[in-house]
């Protein structure tokens, strides 16, 4: 197993989504991606799950060429600092 980085967009949808996705391959990877849209909110907006997964393409699909750990953000500490509000 490795960790792909996988971007969708779902039909009338603004956004896109980055998923951080645990699979054999790429393929597998787009699979599950695209089977969680929707995961996070179900009830918001007009789709159903079912619908939104069907309105869902996978845009990019990425190894991370790591099995088990991947860097999703750096910023600076000061920013750290001010969202936290502690100091370190």
């Amino acid at each position: 197993m490795r960790l792909f980085r996988v971007l969708t967009n779902t039909l009338n949808d603004h956004s896109v989504h980055e998923y951080i996705v645990m699979a054999e391959d790429e393929n597998q990877a787009a699979y599950i991606a695209q089977g969680n849209a929707k995961a996070n909110n179900p009830s918001d907006g007009y789709n159903t799950p079912a619908q939104a997964q069907q309105n869902t393409r996978v845009l990019a699909v990425q190894s991370t060429n790591v099995q088990d750990c991947i860097e999703v953000h750096k910023f600076p500490l000061a920013m750290a600092r001010q969202l936290i509000g502690q100091q370190f």
